[in-house]
């Protein structure tokens, strides 16, 4: 097995972490996007480069690629503030997105106006795809006593995926209605799109 348990532990517990201790929405320094960045996605990215490094693959590395990989649109909701002059600050590390606007509807925590933003993602990393190929693998053996993964099951509606903010990904950002996202929208007018500065 590429993965061992002891690195499938750590990408676990830092999903956890993100999932169970983390408000969606609510602000987040630079160092801790990168830090959760670099303890999930990053371990997830090199083996997807070695993976693709080899002239034959296995049939478990095959299977990590089609359940760990995600290539499509994806959706994101972020707090408007209307007084702001533009709104997303692109970064390079991994964030939550999700897979469609109906995953996003299962987001709790943020309703009325809300800054919707569509992309295309190439390669993000499928959150539950991850899970779901460590438990099959049995790779979680020995955590899920003190962490159970039932805590999680609950967000795997979101169909969470994480891909960072990145001006060339970005195709749409506009004004929505949070859970009604299928209906109208308010496009934000491009000089209004990006900021510096995550606050």
């Amino acid at each position: 097995m590429f993965f061992n348990e002891v690195t499938a532990h750590e990408i676990y517990k830092t999903i956890y972490s993100w999932l169970c201790s983390q408000t969606p929405g609510e602000y987040q320094t630079k160092s801790s996007l990168k830090n959760y960045s670099n303890k999930i996605c990053m371990p997830i990215i090199k083996q997807v480069q070695q993976i693709r490094a080899f002239e034959q693959i296995t049939e478990t590395q095959e299977e990590f690629l089609s359940e760990v990989l995600y290539t499509g649109l994806i959706f994101r909701i972020q707090q408007y503030y209307k007084r702001r002059l533009a709104h997303v600050c692109p970064l390079p590390f991994y964030q939550s997105w999700s897979k469609s606007l109906e995953g996003l509807q299962q987001v709790s925590n943020l309703s009325g106006d809300v800054i919707l933003l569509e992309g295309h993602a190439t390669d993000a990393i499928d959150v539950f795809g991850l899970l779901h190929f460590f438990w099959k693998n049995r790779l979680l053996n020995g955590i899920l006593s003190h962490m159970p993964i039932e805590n999680l099951l609950r967000y795997e509606q979101e169909q969470e995926v994480l891909y960072p903010i990145q001006k060339e990904n970005i195709i749409n950002i506009s004004v929505a209605n949070h859970p009604n996202l299928s209906g109208k929208k308010i496009p934000l007018p491009q000089d209004k799109w990006f900021r510096n500065s995550l606050r």
